[in-house]
């Protein structure tokens, strides 16, 4: 996770705008594979931190890109991200 907010700062350092296609799809990317992660990181309890820092991680992404007026492409994301965290936190995998 550490190495998607990374690249993420990366790409927002070259285009702080975002005013590039390329940096947003970067962006985006990012935020999908901190998805990825979480999903993989809620099959067991033991790696429940690694869910907490993610939504951190999607925060900071997510608050940033928002800030810019990509508030629909991130909420795509977010609800994605949502609905399979409270998927997996009610019923272990829907």
């Amino acid at each position: 996770m550490g190495c998607a907010l990374c690249l993420f700062f990366l790409a927002i350092e070259q285009d702080p705008k975002v005013q590039l296609d390329e940096t947003l799809d970067r962006c985006i990317t990012t935020l999908s594979f901190i998805r990825l992660l979480m999903n993989l990181a809620l099959k067991d309890d033991q790696w429940s931190w690694l869910v907490y820092n993610g939504t951190i991680y999607l925060y900071k992404m997510s608050r940033y890109l928002m800030k810019l007026g990509y508030s629909l492409q991130v909420f795509t994301k977010i609800v994605n991200i949502a609905k399979n965290i409270i998927c997996f936190s009610f019923t272990k995998g829907c």
